[in-house]
């Protein structure tokens, strides 16, 4: 009696544990499975965004250079006009 109150029927000795294998469709697996899945869809797409991100600031400096290079020339015109040449 004693040895029956002092053990619990989980307990699980060295032996045992050892060999404890997971079912291939426990809950546990499958919910270890799902975590894997999320995980990997996680890594894609945060590497996706990255490369959007890259994209977008790789897009926004070369818009800011058009730009630049637009009101340089805007200018070169202003004084084009201002400035016109004697073709005389």
């Amino acid at each position: 009696m004693n040895d029956s109150k002092e053990r619990s029927p989980y307990r699980v000795i060295e032996e045992q544990r050892r060999t404890i294998e997971p079912l291939a469709n426990s809950s546990l697996m499958r919910s270890l499975a799902n975590s894997t899945e999320e995980q990997v869809a996680s890594a894609q797409l945060k590497e996706e965004m990255q490369q959007t991100i890259a994209y977008l600031r790789e897009q926004c400096s070369i818009m800011t250079s058009c730009r630049q290079n637009n009101a340089l020339v805007d200018r070169l015109l202003v004084r084009i006009d201002n400035n016109p040449i004697d073709t005389s």
